[in-house]
């Protein structure tokens, strides 16, 4: 009757499992690793992106008196960065902060011209921290640059 007791063959297994999962564990990381940068990536570029889209359309549809005075024109391009910073804020790319340009006609808005394109740039390097040696090969020491550029014609014109 001791011969078909579970009891005896489990004893001999107990330490199986924990091995098994030692010798799988740094597969499961690397195979985990980069869905999760990617993932993190896409969420950050989609971000990134509406908030280049909202000052766009922001200074797309300023009136045409603000965009010729220079002093209110500087005061609009704030509003717009203030749009970019406030949907950035809750964004975490890495310890540097993202990089914004707008221009006018390719320019730096001055005033001075009734452009006839708003350009708005966001740059922004991913670092990942929690699996970066890991991901180093493909972020590289600087992190992932992605950026979000949005054109759109001045509907003032």
């Amino acid at each position: 009757m001791n011969a078909n007791c579970p009891c005896k063959a489990t004893a001999h297994q107990r330490g199986i499992a924990a091995l098994e999962f030692a010798i799988i564990l740094p597969f499961i990381m690397i195979l985990l690793a980069f869905p999760l940068l990617f993932g993190r990536a896409f969420v950050c570029y989609t971000v990134a992106r509406e908030a280049a889209r909202d000052a766009a359309v922001y200074l797309s549809t300023v009136p045409k008196l603000s965009l010729s005075n220079s002093a209110r024109t500087s005061n609009e391009v704030a509003v717009a960065n203030s749009i970019v910073a406030m949907e950035l804020a809750g964004l975490y790319p890495g310890p540097s902060a993202p990089s914004v340009s707008i221009q006018c006609d390719g320019l730096t808005c001055d005033g001075f011209s009734i452009p006839a394109t708003i350009r708005v740039a966001i740059r922004v390097n991913l670092i990942d921290e929690i699996f970066q040696s890991f991901t180093s090969s493909v972020t590289g020491d600087n992190g992932l640059l992605l950026t979000a550029d949005i054109t759109m014609r001045y509907v003032g014109n």
